[in-house]
């Protein structure tokens, strides 16, 4: 039996607490133990607490002095896993410590700054947007002054839309500038890249990349993206779609991933250009995985993780796409600030199926329109066996789910 050291695999609710649970499932097919470390407010409620094959560690995964004192007199793991974006760089730490295969931590922290990733993709001969880093809002907002606009405006590691804006106009340059610089020391300023938003979902295998999916996208209109829908398939022609799966290839072993899995956002520009934005050492959020496991029966994808880690057999056949299968996530957002007085849930759909709702908002609870990621009401994850059916279902929980709100 292995232990794996399973950094923020807790969670009472949402994708994380599905993430949590799918990685214990396929640990114990294999006959692993998980020793997971969260932090104390995620473990209440989490169905990991309540399984007696694994072993519960209270601690910031954030913080690698705080694993480390957690798990003073405990054997070296077997293996060292993680896939929240917080977790990413500690994992790779402690990974690189134990001499257990992972990403390493530089490739991880390359990832996690987003001008460092610019400037490897570009050195890589991939299209890249111009991109500056200032330390100073003084700073950001004097170039901005000067600049030719639009430009996007974001912090340098964040991630789920967090702080991220476009300008326009002279008038909307402090208030973008003060937004990035809530969540990140250093402020980067950067071209606007206008086409469709789609990304590219895969594991790494054996050291090379094996994409999986490629997941279309709906964001909302300027100056804030957040992103309200993903669908697989995704809608975009097959000689798109192979030209997207290449160009994320190209990311992921430019920046030196090794394990795990990845998450490439791109956009496809109206001349046919692909064009790399994040490039992340993990899933990608939102419920992607459970759209991948509705098109793909049968697909471990944490399961495939631990046998990569571990030194098994030769990698296993990936499991293909039935071609019959769709899955989409719709969100969910306030319609203007207020309290919320309704919550109108998903309903039976013609054409599909339900496969998991999670909700953010309460009644009662005082709600704006979204920023971020973190600002949506709920989200809808629906499948079908029939792709034609998808669109019409986005529609109907589109009409159907939604949240009230008064004030």
């Amino acid at each position: 039996m292995s232990t794996i050291l399973a950094l923020g695999a807790g969670g009472a609710g949402g994708h994380v607490a599905d993430w949590s649970r799918r990685l214990a499932m396929e640990a114990e097919a294999r006959g692993h133990r998980l020793l997971v470390v969260d932090r104390a407010e995620n473990l209440v409620g989490a169905e990991i607490v309540r399984n007696p094959r694994h072993e519960v560690v209270a601690a910031d995964f954030a913080d690698v002095s705080a694993v480390r004192t957690a798990l003073v007199g405990r054997p070296t793991p077997d293996a060292v896993v993680g896939f929240r974006e917080h977790s990413l760089i500690t994992t790779a730490l402690l990974a690189e410590e134990a001499g257990a295969p992972w990403n390493g931590s530089a490739q991880v922290a390359a990832c996690r700054q987003k001008d460092t990733t610019r400037e490897i993709l570009r050195a890589a001969g991939l299209p890249q947007p111009r991109v500056e880093a200032f330390a100073s809002v003084e700073e950001a907002v004097e170039h901005l002054r000067h600049a030719e606009l639009p430009r996007i405006v974001k912090p340098r590691d964040a991630f789920g839309s967090q702080g991220v804006r476009l300008v326009r106009a002279p008038g909307e340059i402090a208030e973008a500038v003060l937004a990035a610089a809530a969540f990140s020391d250093r402020i980067l300023v950067e071209e606007y890249v206008l086409g469709r938003e789609v990304s590219v979902e895969g594991v790494m295998l054996g050291g090379e990349p094996r994409i999986l999916e490629v997941t279309g996208k709906s964001v909302t209109a300027p100056p804030v993206f957040v992103e309200l829908g993903h669908r697989q398939p995704s809608g975009l022609t097959e000689q798109e779609e192979d030209k997207v799966r290449s160009t994320a290839a190209r990311a992921v072993t430019a920046v030196g991933l090794t394990h795990s899995l990845f998450h490439v956002e791109a956009w496809v520009t109206a001349d046919g250009a692909v064009v790399c934005g994040e490039v992340h050492a993990r899933l990608g959020g939102d419920w992607i995985h459970a759209l991948i496991a509705h098109r793909r029966p049968g697909i471990e994808l944490f399961g495939m993780v631990l046998d990569d880690v571990l030194g098994g057999p030769s990698p296993a056949p990936v499991p293909a796409p039935d071609p019959g299968r769709a899955a989409a996530v719709v969100g969910v957002v306030a319609p203007h600030a207020g309290t919320v007085t309704a919550i109108h849930r998903g309903a039976g759909l013609v054409g599909g199926t339900i496969l998991h709702e999670d909700w953010a908002v309460r009644v009662g609870d005082r709600v704006a329109g979204p920023r971020d990621s973190f600002g949506r009401a709920g989200l809808v994850v629906v499948g079908t066996d029939d792709p034609e059916h998808l669109d019409r279902l986005v529609r109907q929980v589109r009409a159907d789910v939604r949240i009230e709100v008064a004030g």
